[in-house]
């Protein structure tokens, strides 16, 4: 009878161990979008910088990358560039995931960072931090640069550790007149 008991009561343990198990991984697969459009373009009119955070809520550990798309102009609808000029990028992000990141430049294949470090702020807070190289925009035609960011949370992470970890990306366009 005492064996009966042990039987059973290990049988409902392991179900519900099973079934709690099953939910939490659930919750943590059902949210993974990989392509997002993002609604974001930068324009080199002035010498500054322009910043834009990315909030990465949504990732799960996948065999697909995530893409982020965004522009770089000389133009907008109002205003054109008034004197050549030259900007670069730098993507800086947290590094609460073990998250990859590449750079792609219109439809050319090769990652345009030419620099990848991480760093250290005052406040022992670490990022990830990755520049490219600079461009030139004349001020005499239109251009436009389009950018596509992938982010891949590589498959081996898949772990309810990192179920509920956000991580961040802000995407800096410096820029500047050139004055040769």
């Amino acid at each position: 009878m005492k064996t009966k008991i042990l039987i059973i009561l290990s049988i409902v343990v392991i179900i519900f161990v099973v079934v709690l198990n099953k939910v939490s991984f659930g919750k943590y697969e059902s949210d993974m979008e990989s392509k997002s459009k993002l609604d974001i373009a930068f324009y080199v009119i002035d010498s500054n910088y322009q910043v834009e955070e990315i909030k990465l809520d949504k990732l799960s550990p996948s065999n697909d990358l995530y893409t982020y798309e965004f522009s770089v102009a000389n133009y907008n609808e109002n205003k054109m560039l008034e004197v050549d000029a030259e900007y670069h990028i730098v993507i800086r992000t947290t590094t609460n995931l073990n998250l990859e990141y590449e750079l792609y430049k219109n439809d050319e294949e090769n990652s345009q960072f030419i620099k990848k470090e991480v760093v250290t702020d005052s406040d022992g807070m670490y990022y990830n931090l990755m520049e490219t190289d600079k461009e030139k925009f004349s001020y005499k035609n239109k251009q436009i640069n389009n950018y596509k960011l992938t982010v891949k949370f590589p498959i081996e992470y898949i772990n309810y550790n990192y179920q509920d970890i956000m991580d961040s990306i802000e995407i800096i366009v410096l820029s500047s007149q050139i004055t040769e």
